[in-house]
């Protein structure tokens, strides 16, 4: 059942905004929602303030109430105050400058984890067959490390020990967290470890783990590969860390299969289909998921003939990995490509259509782009066509069909097609027109298939605003001009084609222009707003907007040059 309400916060978290973070953080009875056991939760937390903070526009705040919130998370779980390299780099300032000010030694991988290991195994292989293990791992120092030493035998002899069933199901939720936790840290030891033969190893632990999950349902699989995304590694250990997922993912695993099952018979509009419960009920009949009422005086009872299971009417695996998914996504991509090529192309074609029941897919998708601007703008093309497709070609409110025909070509070139996709003269005009005409008729027949009461939008605006900015971040950088200081440069001139719309306007239609053109600037990192900026100096500059005139006006900006006298009521700024 915690279970359960784990994978709910997951769900609302990342719809939190900054002011609802700031909000919480800062509030001495807000601050204490947060988990005082869960890390993992702890930094979703972390990562979703830090996400929105540039989103937002804050990325330059001071953020004073980071560090008493901090201070209050690391009184619980220490471990929120350790990150990737990877990860830090694309935090807010006042975020890194944080974590460099509190820098501390790293906890994890234990160097001595391997060692003590392999001494238990050779206590247990000393005390005997007919020893009782089960009583000595309630009592033992050494339980912490249980699942290491299973994972030890297991990829040594094949065999599980029959104890170790009997010792796992008394675990609390906690206890096989922090479990889970140092088996991870014991595979990326063990793959270092053994590097001639360490291939061999690691498809013996990844068969390992996928038995543990699965055939002996040890651990949950979503929360397997929470704790797994959000370990701090670097270097190599994270290539370890993220290959495992992929294995686990990608590979020979039974939730693959379990995603395809689902996502064939499921709809992602449940309201609409008189059945889902039957069709949810036949999925659960399948592929049974147990839950338990967890009361201390019965826990060491559960799995047992007999014990009250909980039944399950929504959720189920392939829904709560949904968030989950998320954070891998970002964990690869905040890895340089060269890392682990490939990895996050496979893992989106083989899940994309499970984003169908993503709660936020559009937002998730913007805010990704936003944060990892430069990443994916120099390094990721192809990846990141993958992922606006994989996020977006599945929703049941078919966004694709709101998107240009020219971004729709883009997005469906394959990787080894030439991409030297410029924007054709009216592409933006024709962008700027269609957001304008949803502003000012969003009851338009185009959006009837749309129940705007389950999606994530409340209105087409706000959709069509994100889906414009979505398109708008993607526009590629030249084949010859992939770096990070082209990439500015290369936003500013977009950015001057839409304020080029508003200056040559000759419609009438100045004020709706303006408008919509602020809003799409809002929703667009601040390089597609610099171009306000140079298009002003541009026009300072030039002299034929200067009229000079006698007395204590000096040069002012003139709109009607035929007159001598100073009129306020006529002063406006030429052609805005």
């Amino acid at each position: 059942m915690l279970y359960m309400l784990e994978s709910y916060t997951m769900r609302l978290l990342p719809l939190l905004n900054y002011q609802d973070h700031t909000r919480i953080s800062s509030s001495p009875s807000g601050i204490k929602i947060l988990s005082t056991s869960v890390e993992e939760l702890n930094k979703l937390f972390i990562l979703s303030a830090a996400r929105n903070a540039v989103v937002s526009g804050n990325k330059g705040a001071t953020n004073s109430w980071l560090k008493p919130f901090m201070e209050y998370m690391i009184q619980y779980t220490p471990a929120v105050r350790e990150w990737s390299p990877y990860t830090l780099t694309y935090f807010p300032q006042s975020f890194k400058s944080y974590y460099c000010s509190s820098e501390q030694p790293v906890v994890y991988p234990a160097k001595n984890l391997a060692m003590m290991v392999t001494e238990e195994i050779n206590r247990m292989i000393q005390a005997g067959a007919k020893h009782d293990f089960v009583k000595y791992y309630k009592e033992s120092d050494h339980n912490e490390i249980f699942l290491c030493i299973l994972l030890r035998k297991v990829v040594d002899s094949d065999t599980l020990p029959n104890y170790a069933l009997k010792v796992t199901q008394n675990w609390t939720p906690a206890v096989l967290k922090n479990q889970i936790r140092n088996m991870i840290d014991f595979i990326v030891l063990e793959v270092k470890n053994n590097k001639g033969t360490s291939q061999n190893i690691f498809n013996k632990i990844a068969n390992a783990v996928n038995d543990f999950v699965f055939r002996h349902h040890m651990m949950p699989f979503d929360t397997l590969i929470f704790i797994l995304a959000l370990r701090k590694y670097s270097d190599q250990d994270a290539n370890i860390s993220l290959y495992l997922i992929h294995n686990l993912l990608v590979g020979k695993t039974q939730f693959s299969s379990r995603c395809a099952d689902f996502v064939q018979h499921a709809s992602p509009d449940f309201w609409r289909s008189v059945d889902w419960s039957h069709v949810h009920s036949a999925y659960h009949n399948k592929f049974p998921e147990h839950q338990y009422w967890l009361k201390k005086d019965n826990f060491a009872e559960r799995g047992s003939a007999g014990t009250f299971c909980l039944p399950t009417y929504y959720s189920n695996l392939c829904l709560r990995f949904v968030p989950i998914l998320d954070v891998v996504i970002h964990r690869l991509i905040e890895l340089p490509p060269k890392k682990l090529p490939k990895v996050l192309v496979e893992i989106l074609r083989v899940y994309s259509r499970l984003f169908a029941y993503h709660d936020s897919p559009i937002t998730f998708l913007h805010d990704t782009l936003f944060y990892y601007d430069v990443m994916l703008a120099t390094e990721f093309d192809f990846e990141k066509r993958v992922l606006v497709r994989s996020y977006l070609e599945h929703l049941t409110c078919k966004p694709m069909e709101f998107l240009s025909a020219q971004f729709i070509k883009y997005l469906n070139a394959g990787e080894n097609d030439p991409q030297n996709w410029s924007p054709s003269p009216g592409y933006f005009l024709e962008l700027v027109n269609n957001m304008n005409d949803v502003i000012k008729s969003s009851d338009g027949p185009e959006f009837s298939h749309i129940d705007w009461r389950f999606n994530e939008f409340g209105n087409p605006v706000c959709m069509m605003l994100y889906l414009v900015s979505i398109e708008l971040m993607c526009i590629p950088l030249p084949a010859n001009k992939m770096s990070a200081e082209y990439l500015a440069e290369h936003r500013i001139n977009i950015g001057s084609k839409l304020v080029d719309i508003v200056l040559n306007n000759n419609t009438g239609h100045l004020p709706e222009l303006c408008n919509t053109l602020g809003i799409l600037l809002s929703a667009l990192p601040v390089s597609f707003s610099k171009a306000v900026y140079r298009k002003i100096v541009e026009i300072l500059r030039d002299n034929s907007n200067f009229y000079e005139v006698e007395g204590n006006i000096g040069g002012v900006l003139w709109n009607n040059k035929a007159q001598n006298v100073f009129d306020p009521c006529s002063f406006v700024l030429p052609a805005l």
